[in-house]
C-alpha cells in the first residue's frame, strides 16, 4: 500500500506509516471537491488486491483535516483527521472532512451514551403512538409505537438524533424492548377497560434477529402482560433481509406464536418484490417516497397500483407511509389502498392523547392540519 500511495500522491504529499493500515498524508489542499475526488479515485483504483490464490476486496476510510491556523500544534490537525477517519468507517461515504459539526455531533453522541442506561432505568425513553387510519371511513385502524428520548421537562430528543447511534453501539435492541413494553401496557389497558384494541406495531431492529433468546423475551413480554400476539406486529426494514438468510425460519415461528409480521419503507430497496413471496408476511407499509414521487409521475402511479393489487391477491394488508395531501389520499383510494399513516391524519401523539383521540374517532374526512 506503501507503494500505491506514493505512486499515487508521492510528488506532491509527504506519506508516513502510523501503524498497520494507517497512513498519513500531508497534501496540498485545492478544496474538498477536489481533495474528496482524488481520495476516491485512489481508493477505486486500489480496491482489488491479489496474491497468490487469494483475492482480496479493499476498503478505505479517509479523515481529512485542513491546516488552517499556524498556531495551531500540527498534531491537533492529526488527531482531527483521525476522528473523522474512525467516523466515516460507520458512514456509507468514505471521506470523511473533520469540522466543528462534526466535533460537536461526537460530543453530543458521547454525552448520550454516557446517559443512555440510566435514562432507560428513569423510563426517559417514551412510546408516542402514530395511528393507522381507514381511509374510507376515517376509523382508527391500528398504530405505530415510535420512540422518543424525553430529557427532563423540556427537552425531547426525537428517534433521527439517537436512533443511528443506537443501533450502531447495540442499545437499540433495549430501547425497543421498552417501547414494545408500553404499548403492551396501553393493549392492557383498552383490553380490561372492555374498549376496542387493534394491532400496535413496534420497530425491530436487525440486531433483535440476531439476539440469542429474542423469540423467548418476546414470548415472555406479551404473557406478562397477558397481551395477545396477534395485537403486536413486529415491523422490520427491508435491509434487516439484506443481511440475514435466516429469517424465513425466523418468521415461521413468529408467526407460530401468534405475532403479525410487516416490512417498513416497502419499495426503498431492490429486493422488495421477492420478499412478498418468501416471508410470511401481514403488511407491508409503502416507502412514503412511493408518495412523493405519484402525484406528479405516471409511471410511479402505476407502479404503487401494481404494487398494491399484487399485495392485496396474496391476501397482504397495504398501508401507506407519509400520505400529508387530500389528493394523495384520494389516489390511494382510486387504486384500492384503504389504510394510510401520516400527517393528513395525525402526528404521533403521546400515550393519553392517542388514547383520546381513539376515543372521539368516529368516521370523519382527514384535516390537512399538520
Amino acid at each position: 500500500m506503501t507503494k500505491a500511495l506514493q505512486a499515487t500522491f508521492g510528488g506532491e504529499a509527504l506519506l508516513a506509516r502510523v501503524k498497520a493500515d494507517h497512513f498519513l498524508l500531508l497534501l496540498p489542499f485545492s478544496g474538498e471537491e477536489g481533495t474528496r475526488a482524488a481520495l476516491l479515485r485512489f481508493g477505486a483504483q486500489n480496491s482489488d488486491y491479489a496474491a497468490a490464490s487469494h483475492h482480496i476486496k479493499l476498503r478505505f476510510n479517509f479523515g481529512v483535516a485542513e491546516i488552517g491556523d499556524d498556531h495551531t500544534p500540527f498534531t491537533a490537525f492529526v488527531d482531527a483527521a483521525e476522528i473523522a477517519r474512525r467516523e466515516a468507517r460507520i458512514r456509507p461515504d468514505p471521506v470523511l472532512f473533520f469540522s466543528g459539526e462534526l466535533e460537536e455531533q461526537l460530543r453530543q453522541n458521547r454525552e448520550m451514551e454516557d446517559q443512555m442506561e440510566q435514562a432507560l432505568a428513569d423510563g426517559e425513553f417514551v412510546a408516542y403512538y402514530q395511528p393507522k387510519f381507514n381511509m374510507a371511513t376515517g376509523e382508527i385502524c391500528g398504530a405505530e409505537a415510535l420512540v422518543r428520548w424525553q430529557r427532563g421537562p423540556s427537552h425531547l430528543y426525537y428517534p433521527d438524533q439517537f436512533i443511528p447511534l443506537f443501533e450502531r453501539n447495540g442499545f437499540i435492541t433495549e430501547v425497543d424492548f421498552c417501547v414494545l413494553d408500553q404499548a403492551c401496557a396501553l393493549l392492557r389497558r383498552r383490553l380490561d377497560s372492555g374498549l376496542p384494541a387493534f394491532p400496535i406495531s413496534v420497530n425491530q431492529s436487525r440486531l433483535h434477529l440476531q439476539e440469542e433468546g429474542y423469540l423467548q423475551r418476546l414470548t415472555e413480554m406479551v404473557e406478562r402482560h397477558r397481551v395477545p400476539p396477534g395485537l403486536i406486529e413486529l415491523e422490520l426494514t427491508e435491509t434487516a433481509f439484506n443481511e440475514l438468510g435466516h429469517l424465513e425460519e425466523l418468521g415461521r415461528q413468529l408467526k407460530e406464536i401468534g405475532f403479525l409480521l410487516s416490512i417498513d419503507d416497502f419499495g426503498s430497496g431492490y429486493s422488495s418484490l421477492s420478499l412478498l413471496g418468501g416471508f410470511p408476511l401481514d403488511t407491508i407499509k409503502l416507502d412514503r417516497t412511493f408518495m412523493d414521487k405519484a402525484l406528479s409521475s405516471p409511471r410511479s402511479q402505476i407502479i404503487v397500483q401494481k404494487v398494491v393489487e399484487l399485495a392485496h391477491e396474496m391476501g397482504i394488508l397495504v398501508i401507506s407511509e407519509g400520505v400529508e395531501l387530500p389528493e394523495q389520499a384520494r389516489f390511494l383510494l382510486q387504486i384500492g389502498c384503504q389504510h394510510a399513516q401520516g400527517y393528513l391524519y395525525a402526528r404521533p401523539l403521546p400515550a393519553d392523547a392517542f388514547e383520546a383521540l381513539c376515543r372521539q374517532n368516529t368516521p370523519a374526512a382527514p384535516t390537512a392540519d399538520k
